[in-house]
C-alpha cells in the first residue's frame, strides 16, 4: 500500500497484460501480470455496487499480489496481478 503522490504513482499508467517485477531480499525477481484495475470506497465497493473486499485482502487464489494507492480521501485504485 502506497500513497498518492508517491512511490504508487506508477499505478495510474498501468494497464491490464502489463507486468510488475519484483525483487526479494536476495535479489530474485518474480514476475506478476496485471490482471485486473479497480476503484473502490475505503470498504472494498466499487461504484457499481461490486464488493472487492475479499478480492483485495483474502489469501487465496494462487500467488499474487495486490496493490493499493490513493485516489483522494475517499477512493482507491486496486491492482491485481497473478504470477
Amino acid at each position: 500500500m502506497g500513497h498518492n503522490p508517491g512511490i504508487f504513482d506508477v499505478l495510474f499508467s498501468l494497464q491490464p497484460g502489463a507486468t510488475i517485477s519484483v525483487a526479494d531480499t536476495t535479489g530474485a525477481i518474480s514476475n506478476y501480470h496485471v490482471t485486473q484495475i479497480v476503484t473502490v470506497d475505503d470498504s472494498g465497493y466499487a461504484a457499481d455496487g461490486t464488493d472487492y473486499w475479499d478480492q483485495i485482502t483474502g489469501t487465496g487464489g494462487g500467488e499474487r499480489i495486490t496493490l493499493q494507492t490513493c485516489i483522494n480521501d475517499d477512493y482507491n485504485l486496486i491492482v491485481f496481478a497473478n504470477a
